[in-house]
């Protein structure tokens, strides 16, 4: 994440040489995942449109399509509680919690108005929860790569075991375990590498123990529950369409891999269309084109929904009591 900088300070100088070809590549980056995200949601239309015909009426149980709001509700919030744990390790200090969420719950729903509303919301927040803006900057950036190699571990752990993959001729390669592996590397990177072994542009920025690892443990233990929620999430709405338990074990793991793929394409705000073609085109084969589509844009609904909820009960609460 590139922060400012204050041009009188020379020690800043290294901070944009760095940051000027770390921008040029995200700009020459961008059009090829976008090129990519169009291909693949292209594929995904023409496979929907091919089996629409073939696919059974949708019937949809309203008690599954209820239930499986609350796993999204639980989600955000466990999400939110590993971004703690990353900024209280950055800063060195407890940082106001009831504050830190609230802020937290901002910045979700701001990125729906484009990538770049999440960072600059939660930065602009910063003297609230008593840190810097560079300092968020960094939280953001660790708390996804640690989102990111939990969310794969686990989407293709569980993908893999159940067997999904099968249905995702893409996916279901040599680099299926390859993906895995280098989750679990990078999770381990950040867990176990200390601080003071990072370069030393980066160890300014931090407030905290340097002998400590970047990442608190209890961080990927919130992230890890966050992403199994929103496997039960996909359970339970693939139950709400019609599988049997068999299927929907199945459905659960794509619903981690769909979000990580929105997150990668890093083009439409939330990962729109990338997240629902991953689902669309996984599920087609078992539900029907027209049940995994109504899948998708339900479970795309839901997880609105669920941040809209959260983001009012944290404001609510907030007013009402005292700092936790």
């Amino acid at each position: 994440m590139d922060t400012p900088s204050d041009p009188s300070a020379h020690a800043a100088a290294p901070g944009h040489a760095v940051a000027a070809p770390t921008a040029a590549f995200k700009r020459k980056l961008r059009p090829v995942l976008m090129l990519v995200a169009l291909l693949f949601v292209s594929y995904t239309a023409w496979q929907l449109a091919i089996r629409w015909q073939e696919s059974p009426n949708v019937n949809l149980n309203l008690w599954f399509l209820s239930l499986s709001l609350l796993p999204l509700v639980l989600a955000t919030f466990l999400q939110g509680r590993a971004w703690l744990f990353v900024i209280e390790r950055l800063a060195g200090h407890r940082v106001p919690r009831g504050k830190a969420l609230a802020l937290y719950f901002d910045s979700q729903l701001a990125r729906y108005a484009g990538k770049l509303g999440l960072p600059v919301v939660r930065m602009a927040g910063a003297s609230a929860i008593e840190t810097t803006g560079p300092l968020v900057g960094a939280s953001i950036a660790l708390e996804m790569l640690s989102w990111l190699a939990v969310g794969g571990a686990v989407g293709f752990g569980l993908s893999w075991g159940a067997g999904t993959l099968e249905r995702l001729s893409v996916l279901h390669t040599w680099g299926t375990p390859l993906a895995f592996g280098c989750s679990l590397v990078l999770l381990l990177a950040l867990l176990l590498l200390p601080a003071q072994r990072y370069p030393k542009a980066a160890q300014r920025l931090l407030n905290g123990d340097p002998r400590l690892a970047l990442i608190a443990p209890q961080a990927p233990v919130y992230q890890f529950l966050y992403w199994l929620s929103w496997a039960g999430h996909g359970a339970l709405l693939a139950r709400a369409l019609g599988a049997d338990v068999n299927i929907a074990i199945q459905a659960s793991g794509l619903f981690p891999l769909a979000t990580v793929a929105g997150f990668i394409v890093l083009v439409t705000p939330g990962g729109l269309g990338m997240r629902e073609a991953v689902l669309a085109l996984g599920l087609t084969p078992t539900l029907g084109a027209s049940a995994a589509l109504v899948l998708s844009i339900l479970s795309r609904a839901s997880s609105l929904l669920a941040e809209v909820l959260v983001w009012g009960a944290a404001r609510l609460m907030l007013r009402r009591g005292p700092e936790a």
